[in-house]
């Protein structure tokens, strides 16, 4: 399987890289790729990239076929690591492993270190929502009820233009 053979299946249009994006998605696979790039390999900023990892995986999940996922949240974590300042990914996963293992953490010496939230930094914060947030004057009994939603005036489901239901039966029995 090559690489371009891969991309002509996932994607809509490809001209060149800068096609690789989360809107030249085929249908099918944007649900794969929302679950990559919040689950699987979280990241933060754009979320609109579709990375060469994230088009391994969705095929591998698309297809059911067998996948490393230790190996790939181990290489996430390195690059994330090497080339953010922030946060490491999986945080809340590994601050678990770390105590079921009883790794005590307090000589660690970190580049950046972050303050805990103690009653005299949440006092410092702001109560009050910003001048600018819309006030709803609207009582609740006073709401109109007659308007029909528009999910009873769409006789498709939410998601039916997006997946295949039977195609989805088909890769969970897999």
């Amino acid at each position: 399987m090559s690489r371009f053979t891969l991309i002509r299946e996932m994607f809509v249009k490809y001209e060149s890289d800068d096609d690789l994006i989360s809107a030249n998605l085929k249908k099918e696979y944007k649900l794969i790729h929302n679950m990559c790039q919040h689950f699987i390999t979280p990241r933060k900023g754009s979320k609109h990239k579709v990375s060469e990892t994230d088009i391994l995986t969705m095929y591998h999940l698309f297809h059911g076929l067998e996948i490393n996922l230790p190996h790939i949240i181990i290489h996430h974590i390195i690059h994330a690591a090497k080339n953010s300042k922030s946060c490491v990914p999986y945080g809340m996963l590994l601050t678990l492993v770390f105590k079921k293992f009883h790794i005590n953490l307090q000589k660690e010496k970190f580049d950046i270190v972050y303050l805990e939230f103690l009653p005299k930094n949440i006092s410092h914060m702001k109560k009050n929502p910003s001048i600018g947030a819309p006030k709803n004057n609207i009582v609740p009994d006073q709401a109109d009820t007659t308007a029909k939603p528009a999910e009873e005036e769409n006789d498709k489901a939410p998601f039916e233009d997006l997946i295949d239901v039977g195609q989805v039966h088909q890769i969970l029995s897999k």
